[in-house]
């Protein structure tokens, strides 16, 4: 159900990474008052990935239009609950767990994105909470009983530290049983000496081009170019390749136990 690389880790080479993750033991305390201290740095990852999606807000769901594919697979792996859409964008699947019964919060960085997705939900009279966070400024005031976080959003955090610190919240705001579906591209596929092209999106007149150009051996620019009749957006921002055998341990070692890849 996902654009990018299609499939299942362990079952084709060239698959997304989609993670199927269940908590390992019981929450039995949070800290209330628990701050993420936001360094100039994760500031500027904050903005770089502001700039990169506030340009495209309301074009967002002719690139990236939900998938009946992906709806269910996630009401496959969610029980009935209180769900968390962590970088939500345009809230295509926030909404579509809403009509399925779930109760939904989805997030994201992006004002633009959410102002527009709190439209959507009151137009498609979903009630679906809306909320402008992005990943790394999230801390848990309540417990949900899965969350996802899929379109390759992770690893706009740069580096394993924003990332180990960003499924650390995760993980503490699960319920005990709770779920996470964490979906990337399959960054063992990606050359890392060479440009790689994803296929163009085309919808309506508007057209999506995404380029990968390599930095090193752990980071990547992500360089887009849409293309509307009116104008064209160049923009880029970059991500870590985020890989395997980097991930399944990392994931283990904030707690959560691997229930499928």
């Amino acid at each position: 159900g996902f654009d990018m690389y299609e499939g299942y880790w362990d079952k084709h080479n060239n698959g997304s990474i989609i993670l199927h993750l269940q908590m390992g033991f019981k929450i039995q305390s949070m800290r209330k008052e628990e701050q993420l201290l936001l360094s100039g740095n994760v500031r500027l990852v904050q903005k770089k990935i502001m700039q990169l999606y506030s340009q495209f807000a309301k074009y967002y769901d002719l690139i990236f239009p939900a998938k009946l594919e992906t709806v269910q697979f996630l009401t496959q792996h969610f029980s009935q609950g209180h769900i968390l859409d962590m970088a939500c964008g345009s809230g295509e699947y926030s909404i579509a767990l809403a009509k399925e019964g779930f109760i939904v919060t989805g997030m994201d960085i992006d004002p633009e994105m959410i102002a527009y997705a709190t439209v959507k939900g009151k137009d498609s009279h979903q009630k679906v909470d809306f909320e402008e966070t992005g990943m790394l400024e999230f801390i848990p005031r309540k417990q949900y009983d899965g969350i996802f976080c899929i379109g390759n959003s992770i690893v706009h955090l740069e580096n394993l530290e924003y990332i180990k610190k960003t499924l650390e919240m995760f993980y503490k705001a699960l319920k005990k049983q709770g779920k996470m579906i964490l979906q990337i591209i399959n960054y063992d596929v990606i050359p890392t000496n060479s440009i790689s092209k994803l296929p163009s999106i085309e919808n309506q007149g508007v057209t999506f081009h995404r380029t990968y150009v390599p930095i090193d051996d752990k980071r990547l620019e992500f360089q887009t170019s849409l293309q509307t009749p009116d104008t064209v957006f160049n923009n880029s921002a970059i991500l870590y390749r985020l890989r395997a055998k980097d991930l399944l341990p990392l994931l283990e070692e904030v707690g959560f136990k691997i229930e499928a890849t």
